[in-house]
């Protein structure tokens, strides 16, 4: 008898535990705000992701938006993060876009908010001359307002948000720094993004910098022809002031192109300038140098900076006048002082004098 009780016992403790609803997967850092557009007349919702460290110093942090939200915000975030460690880009703020409001339907609102043309007379295509609106007269500056941010903006959709991207580049290239669209429907309304070009070229120079922008494509995708049409387009009327790249990312395709080309349009997009020292010139950073117990020492190999720490070698490239990085790797150098210099890894910040 004790033990059937026992055994009752048990499984009502068990299915006690079992009925408990487990708390809910929740991403690091990010916060939740709403926003109402005057300019579209709908109630947005911000997906936004806040740096490691955010605030412990008045640092400003380059902006990545992105569309679609309600479904990329935890692909995005996690790219982000993958591509900071291994130094590709720096840390950023995201903010996702989603729509919010009572019975928000995205897969309908999306259409609205995203189409350069009205393709029917049905009212719920055409809208992304306001939407636009909404982001460089109400997004825009209410992010500014509200956190440490750089001049750097970056601009990401997929699908009708790639062609929504496209638009933005066309007609307002001077809001973002960079543009990433992926899997854009660019034969959208029998190609009307076409004629937006018009003008493209001259809106660029005007530009007091280079605005870059990578495009990608699966494989798969059925809009693979119409975006090969489209390379051809820029291909074959090349514009200055803008640096771009366009490509096809072999063996995926319309959905599952985002992880892919989000890390490599990323890194792209914020990929470091050449310099060129000569030997001369980083003759005087050569040696060894301590910190604490830690050693580092730098050497030159067939022209290139090489540095050997805790019994690794790095081979480094420039960035600047006396600043260095790894590819592939958050490793950083930099010589401020003559008789020193600045190690950043993605762990740790820490300054080695020169010894000999």
């Amino acid at each position: 008898m004790k033990f059937i009780l026992s055994c009752l016992v048990g499984l009502w403790v068990t299915s006690s535990v079992v009925a408990k609803t487990p708390p809910a997967v929740t991403i690091p850092y990010s916060q939740v705000h709403n926003l109402y557009s005057k300019s579209v007349k709908q109630d947005y919702e911000l997906h936004i992701r806040l740096p490691v460290g955010y605030g412990e110093t008045k640092q400003t942090y380059p902006v990545f938006y992105f569309l679609d939200s309600q479904w990329d915000f935890p692909l995005y975030s996690a790219i982000a993060g993958q591509s900071y460690f291994d130094g590709f880009i720096p840390q950023m703020i995201l903010v996702g876009i989603t729509w919010g409001g009572e019975n928000a339907d995205p897969n309908v609102l999306r259409v609205r908010d995203f189409t350069p043309s009205p393709a029917s007379p049905s009212g719920k295509t055409g809208g992304a001359k306001n939407f636009l609106t909404f982001l460089q007269k109400e997004l825009i500056p209410y992010i500014d307002a509200n956190f440490n941010t750089s001049q750097q903006r970056i601009l990401s959709g997929s699908s009708l948000g790639g062609l929504f991207t496209l638009y933005t580049l066309f007609t307002q290239p001077e809001l973002f720094t960079g543009y990433l669209p992926t899997a854009p429907v660019v034969g959208w309304d029998n190609w009307a993004l076409s004629n937006l070009k018009d003008g493209f070229g001259e809106k660029l120079n005007a530009l007091p910098r280079v605005v870059r922008m990578y495009g990608a494509i699966g494989e798969h995708d059925a809009l693979a022809k119409d975006f090969a049409l489209f390379q051809s387009m820029f291909d074959n009327s090349p514009f200055t002031g803008l640096d771009s790249r366009l490509e096809v990312i072999p063996g995926v395709g319309h959905a599952s192109l985002k992880a892919t080309a989000a890390s490599l349009g990323l890194h792209y997009l914020f990929r470091r300038p050449k310099f060129i020292h000569d030997q001369e010139q980083m003759k005087p950073y050569l040696g060894h140098y301590r910190h604490g117990n830690e050693k580092l020492f730098v050497a030159l190999k067939e022209g290139q900076l090489v540095v050997t720490y805790q019994g690794k070698r790095h081979n480094l490239l420039a960035h600047a006048k006396g600043a260095f990085h790894k590819h592939g790797e958050y490793f950083e150098v930099s010589f401020e002082q003559s008789d020193s210099l600045i190690l950043k890894t993605f762990f740790d910040t820490l300054e080695f004098n020169r010894v000999y």
